[in-house]
């Protein structure tokens, strides 16, 4: 995990605003989903990976060295790095599915 910047150093005029982080983030997600990526984290092998964020005052910021962190831990633990859609269980259900109704004409 990167440190946290220290006051008075030059990466804290890097913090940014969660409802901009989406703009740093290859692909740029919706803003619920980073959202999500905050409060809910993914699950990768068992372990929730949450995308680290700063609190002042009433607003809360990431740093673009926890977004790598982060995008780091979600691609490592599945070998690659995500890109386009994910194949979930019920998508391979379904598409055995309509195999099975196709072939059968």
């Amino acid at each position: 995990m990167t440190p946290s910047p220290t006051i008075g150093s030059d990466e804290v005029d890097e913090y940014i605003p969660i409802e901009l982080a989406s703009r740093h983030i290859p692909g740029r997600p919706h803003r619920a989903t980073v959202w999500r990526w905050v409060s809910r984290g993914l699950m990768r092998n068992g372990r929730n990976v949450k995308l680290r964020t700063l609190t002042v005052g009433a607003r809360r910021y990431t740093h673009p060295a926890w977004i790598e962190d982060f995008l780091r831990d979600c691609s490592a633990e599945t070998g690659t790095a995500s890109q386009g859609s994910v194949e979930r269980p019920s998508h391979k259900l379904a598409s055995a599915r309509l195999d099975a109704i196709f072939s059968s004409r």
